[in-house]
């Protein structure tokens, strides 16, 4: 349900925020740019788009989760066209666009979270060390790890290949487009 944020209830959060993030994605045909606030205990998803005039009348809060310890949010761009060939079940097209996320409770877990339906459709069990970084294309889905990088189907949530690393710097990795 998307409601307008009252401007202190921002205020009033703002002491337990611990990272602040510009997305841009398409949502449907329209280009979007949203605001994703993380707290200490869950996180918030603003758009913040600006109208025809140039302006932003008020943050339309798009999602908010409550989840201990905020790690990591990424947003998936809507899938590319479904590919032949590729094995597994889709996700439903009406649950994009979706942020991947993972939580200090359970760091070696990514929730696949609609931000349509306000629900997790997906959860992502890679093995291994805790989840450092998360990226995203049409095509792909990238969980770096301690000295491993997972790449997923963003299509089809399955896991495509493992790719080991060095760990001296794990986060440090870069998805193209």
């Amino acid at each position: 349900v998307k409601t307008t944020l009252p401007q202190r209830l921002l205020s009033e959060h703002v002491k337990h925020m611990t990272w602040v993030a510009f997305e841009s994605l398409r949502w449907g045909r329209k280009h979007r740019v949203l605001l994703v606030l993380g707290y200490e205990d869950g996180f918030q998803v603003l758009d913040v788009t600006e109208d025809i005039h140039g302006s932003v009348s008020s943050p339309v809060e798009m999602v908010s989760k409550k989840e201990n310890g905020m790690l990591l949010l990424c947003p998936l761009p809507t899938p590319a066209t479904p590919r032949k060939g590729v094995k597994g079940d889709a996700i439903d097209p009406a649950a994009h666009p979706i942020m991947a996320y993972t939580v200090k409770r359970n760091p070696n877990v990514v929730h696949l979270l609609s931000l349509p339906l306000n629900k997790v459709v997906e959860t992502l069990r890679p093995a291994g060390s805790a989840v450092t970084a998360l990226q995203a294309s049409p095509r792909l889905l990238v969980v770096g790890m301690g000295t491993r990088v997972d790449v997923y189907d963003a299509d089809q949530p399955m896991k495509l290949f493992s790719v080991n690393c060095s760990a001296r710097d794990p986060t440090n990795f870069a998805l193209g487009g």
